[in-house]
């Protein structure tokens, strides 16, 4: 039997995620919001969508014609006001509820929903609005999660790096930076991809972490990657404030076997 799935946003994790899934034998439908770069989805054996959820227009129905429907488009904070991005979510959520060839919903959430305190952030410590460092998200997460007739899977992902993005970027050479005793919570790219694949395969349902169970300080790792980069050194306070680390266990209990368990031996494309 043929598994299909559609991905709604192919950018830095939904594209290598669609290839992931096409050599896996799934058919693959994605969705991009720029005219210029279907061609290349559909070079890559992907059938390709316009969809831009800011813009007024259906979405057209056959995109909502899979087993799987991953959503990997993330708020952006800094361009649009706040609740338009709950607004956009709340209408994709009525169009799957309409599609019921759609057996799982899979949204990639953040870990930026658990308030930056020191502790270990499990999964249960953030389900309310009033508990979370990100509203907005966890009443994302609330809308899907309340579509009763489909499996819904949250996974919450740490901060994406790996491949083409290396943050060590923002902090080289930079001082007195904040924050060097908080504990990096980091996802590789290709765990990020492997990851949502794995609740799609275990068909997993309910709010899972997805992050490195390494967690150094980021002074030390940030440090030890400008040095393998040959960038200037950041350098860090010296408070001792520290911050969350994010709890993996429940992904781990459930069979996942992290490809980099330790954020220290993530591959670059600039390797």
């Amino acid at each position: 039997m043929n598994k299909s799935a559609s991905i709604l946003g192919c950018g830095w994790l939904g594209l290598p995620l669609a290839d992931h899934l096409l050599q896996t034998g799934y058919q693959v439908k994605g969705s991009t919001t720029q005219t210029d770069k279907l061609k290349a989805l559909e070079d890559k054996g992907i059938e390709a969508y316009l969809i831009d959820l800011s813009k007024e227009g259906s979405i057209a129905p056959s995109f909502f014609e899979s087993d799987l429907f991953v959503i990997t488009v993330p708020p952006r904070s800094r361009t649009q006001p706040p609740g338009v991005y709950l607004a956009q979510m709340k209408k994709l959520a009525a169009f799957i509820e309409h599609h019921p060839q759609i057996k799982q919903v899979i949204y990639t959430s953040s870990t930026s929903v658990y308030p930056d305190r020191a502790g270990l952030a499990k999964e249960e410590s953030v389900s309310l609005l009033e508990q979370s460092a990100h509203k907005e998200l966890v009443e994302v997460e609330n809308t899907f999660l309340a579509l009763s007739t489909i499996a819904v899977t949250i996974v919450r992902l740490g901060g994406l790096t790996g491949g083409s993005r290396l943050l060590v970027k923002h902090f080289a050479g930079k001082k007195e930076l904040p924050g060097g005793h908080y504990p990096v919570n980091l996802l590789h790219q290709q765990d990020a991809v492997r990851i949502v694949h794995f609740a799609a395969e275990n068909k997993l349902i309910g709010v899972y972490n997805a992050c490195s169970p390494h967690h150094p300080y980021k002074k030390d790792f940030y440090v030890a990657l400008a040095h393998r980069f040959q960038m200037a050194l950041p350098e860090f306070r010296a408070d001792q404030e520290e911050g969350k680390t994010i709890a993996t266990e429940k992904l781990q209990k459930a069979g996942y076997v992290f490809s980099f368990e330790d954020p220290s031996a993530y591959t670059y494309d600039e390797d």
